[in-house]
């Protein structure tokens, strides 16, 4: 699982600086930066504070942060599927909801 990446691309799509994600989600920037940067691990609570500040719920975070290395072969393409109709056709149009709300 790749969850810094998943982060900081949330983070970049709704166009967010590290400071802005630090001050919505209660936690410091240099943390936010080393998390992205993979050089600090996150709790479940720090990141539900993440997903909190970003909109989405935690478990999407770590769906969306599935890699072909994290399944076995034999569920390989039945989770990637999953993963990719959710990215589709949930968690994309969240997003684009969320976003056209806040914007209007």
């Amino acid at each position: 699982m790749n969850i810094p990446k998943t982060v900081r691309d949330l983070r970049k799509k709704k166009s967010f600086s590290q400071k802005n994600l630090a001050e919505k989600s209660g936690l410091s920037q240099t943390f936010i930066s080393l998390f992205e940067n993979g050089k600090a691990e996150i709790s479940p609570t720090s990141l539900k504070k993440i997903a909190g500040a970003l909109g989405v719920e935690h478990s999407i975070i770590l769906l969306y942060s599935i890699e072909k290395e994290d399944i076995i072969h034999s569920d390989f393409e039945s989770v990637i599927s999953l993963n990719t109709y959710l990215k589709e056709k949930v968690f994309n149009p969240v997003l684009d909801e969320k976003w056209k709300a806040i914007k209007d």
